[in-house]
């Protein structure tokens, strides 16, 4: 049985533009993400949640709810949802979820698995799923470089932890779904392939975060090795460019999907479409 998705967002926010394009000028990548007084562009907190062989799975929790609203004005989020008001919208019960799979372990894609309860400790939003990383993204994260440290919070990760719900996925893990292990933007990044009702899906997550990044220079200040971005974009684009593969976008605030298509400038994404109206 092929797997059903439902894509949903829980926030919209904002980052520094130039931070997101990395090398290159804000003279052209502003022409395709324009950004605002304050050279911010817009960003969504896309996620995922699958049905497949009795499973419920989601794909990342956005950022959650669990500190300051000092923190969060860096950020200018609207439109903000809950984790757990997402998924009873998508007609689904909290205790449904079987699975959460963590793409990595930055504060904006694991933050909202957790809350802070009356008591002041935080709780897992879905106590009987098993939580699920890869092992070096794990250990990169309670142990990240100076560089990347701002990027892991322990009040995200350690409740989950102490949980006794975390587990360590490689590869496709018990789930049917290829997994892609990425390093270029952190270490263990998974990039999830799935196999739906509606053709083979690839969830970009970080690796390819918006449509216009789909250049390959175009890589992010944020990815902690951008030549190993590269040479990843550069296999990934081998296997998928011209196979009618759809690509899914995290952090796209406008495009949700679109497939790649190969043309004399190098691969290019086809006109965007949402998952939906397939």
């Amino acid at each position: 049985m092929k797997a059903k998705i439902h894509p949903f967002i829980t926030e919209y926010w904002k980052l520094d533009g130039g931070s997101c394009f990395g090398v290159i000028p804000k003279t052209i990548w502003s022409k395709i993400s324009p950004p605002d007084e304050f050279n911010l562009i817009n960003i969504a907190s896309r996620c995922l949640l699958i049905e497949s062989n009795q499973k419920k799975i989601l794909i990342d929790t956005g950022i959650g709810n669990k500190f300051g609203s000092k923190f969060y004005s860096y950020f200018f989020r609207s439109k903000i949802r809950s984790i757990s008001t997402c998924i009873q919208d998508l007609g689904f019960a909290p205790e449904e979820i079987t699975d959460v799979i963590f793409t990595h372990l930055h504060w904006d894609h694991v933050g909202g698995a957790t809350f802070i309860n009356e008591h002041g400790n935080a709780e897992l939003y879905f106590p009987k799923a098993t939580h699920w990383c890869t092992k070096t993204g794990w250990e990169w994260a309670i142990n990240p470089s100076p560089r990347e440290k701002k990027a892991f919070f322990k009040e995200d990760l350690i409740p989950i932890f102490n949980s006794g719900k975390l587990k360590f996925i490689e590869h496709s893990g018990p789930f049917n779904i290829e997994f892609s292990i990425l390093n270029g933007h952190t270490i263990g990044q998974l990039i999830p392939t799935i196999a739906t009702d509606k053709g083979r899906m690839v969830f970009s997550g970080d690796f390819i975060p918006s449509k216009a990044h789909i250049p390959i220079p175009y890589i992010p200040s944020q990815d902690i090795q951008p030549l190993i971005s590269m040479n990843e974009k550069e296999r990934f684009f081998d296997k998928t460019a011209d196979c009618n593969i759809t690509i899914m976008f995290q952090h796209d605030a406008v495009n949700e999907c679109c497939k790649l298509t190969s043309t004399p400038n190098g691969v290019e994404g086809t006109e965007s479409f949402i998952w939906g109206n397939i």
